[in-house]
């Protein structure tokens, strides 16, 4: 019975995705809230980074924004990439009860000195391109007057392609519920596994962090088409949810006043290909968004916020005038404009003790009340 019970348990993790443990949202909770409501919160971050109030520039980015979550994550969408609608809506809510919002252009302006901000300001992002975009947090943006900027990648744009890294989550999270063996079919493929740290014992993301690492393009392909088959997983059998914005959609909101920026163009971690083909990534993202959209494209995010001093002096020389990572910071006058600090939220990002969406906990992960600030 126990082992029944363990094995059900297991299934039930796989199928409904991380959330942290009751004591650590307590302990994180209790933080924010006393930080939040005492004043000490900026007066930790002012101290911490060194910034007065009227100099600061937060980041903020969303991936898929959704229906409802907890649908998507049974559906086999990655939890840390959706937010559901709803919350997304008091997210922004809560934001522009503490915050200014700015545009991207606007944002830069402040950074190269050319502005001034009236109080701590946020700048909201998007990655990748998902069709929850246009759907669920477009109609939120406009109907509230928030700018935002959608970070695309141009190769799947008004395609029915989805991202390896949807496609892999998916099924590695199949062929851990049914227990089929990964390692095996790795060694079919000629890919190598870690003997010392199984993929059976690892969390479907982390599983697929781990393959994404070590597979090249090729090797990806042939492994996910020999999950499919061992599955019996069709194209039509993955998430909605991982569906990709169409161009149409993508030039309404142009046209509504939304701004677009390069994912690359087909999601490549720039620091692990060719510098030849980083290079063309760059430009053929930037080319194709440009003659779309009738408009210069100026920035640019990292795909898994991964750069180096070789991709952003490829970014600079293809004319980005900005770059976003994934890592948290403060982004004052000043700065780095191609190395953008930002701060990723998701459906558990604000958990308070009760409520999803807490004032104190959305302010505090936005500043980085629990980040170590780096450099």
């Amino acid at each position: 019975m126990k082992l029944l019970n363990s094995k059900r348990n297991d299934r039930d993790r796989i199928s409904r995705g991380p959330r942290p443990p009751r004591y650590r949202r307590w302990v994180k909770s209790a933080l924010a809230g006393g930080a939040y409501y005492s004043g000490l919160l900026d007066l930790y971050i002012q101290f911490r980074d060194r910034c007065p109030a009227q100099n600061r520039l937060f980041i903020v980015g969303y991936h898929a924004v959704v229906e409802q979550a907890e649908r998507a994550i049974e559906a086999g969408m990655m939890p840390q990439q959706l937010i559901s609608k709803s919350l997304f809506e008091r997210e922004i809510d809560q934001i522009a009860a503490q915050f200014d919002f700015l545009s991207i252009d606007q944002a830069i302006d402040f950074l190269e000195g050319k502005s001034h901000l009236k109080r701590d300001s946020v700048l909201v992002t998007f990655d990748d391109g998902y069709r929850g975009i246009y759907d669920h947090a477009y109609p939120v943006l406009k109907q509230k007057g928030v700018p935002a900027i959608f970070y695309l990648c141009t190769d799947y744009v008004g395609t029915s392609r989805l991202f390896d890294h949807d496609r892999l989550f998916y099924l590695i999270r199949k062929a851990m519920q049914v227990s089929l063996p990964i390692e095996v079919l790795l060694l079919q493929r000629g890919i190598p596994a870690d003997p010392a740290a199984p993929m059976a014992q690892s969390a479907p993301l982390e599983a697929t962090r781990r393959l994404l690492e070590i597979c090249s393009k090729p090797e990806l392909e042939a492994f996910m088409q020999l999950l499919q088959e061992k599955l019996d997983v069709g194209e039509a059998d993955f998430p909605p949810d991982a569906a990709i914005v169409g161009w149409d959609a993508v030039e309404e909101m142009a046209r509504g006043g939304m701004r677009f920026g390069s994912h690359t163009a087909g999601h490549c971690l720039l620091t692990q290909v060719d510098p030849k083909v980083a290079l063309e990534e760059l430009r053929r993202s930037k080319a194709l968004l440009e003659a779309r959209l009738h408009q210069k494209i100026d920035h640019l995010a990292y795909p898994d916020g991964r750069t180096n001093p070789f991709v952003i002096e490829a970014a600079r020389a293809c004319g980005y005038r900005s770059a976003c990572t994934t890592a948290h910071a403060v982004n004052k006058i000043g700065g780095d404009l191609y190395l953008l600090g930002r701060e990723l939220l998701w459906e558990n990002s604000a958990l308070g003790w009760s409520s999803k969406c807490s004032k104190a906990m959305v302010a505090s992960q936005i500043k980085g009340l629990f980040k170590i600030r780096e450099g």
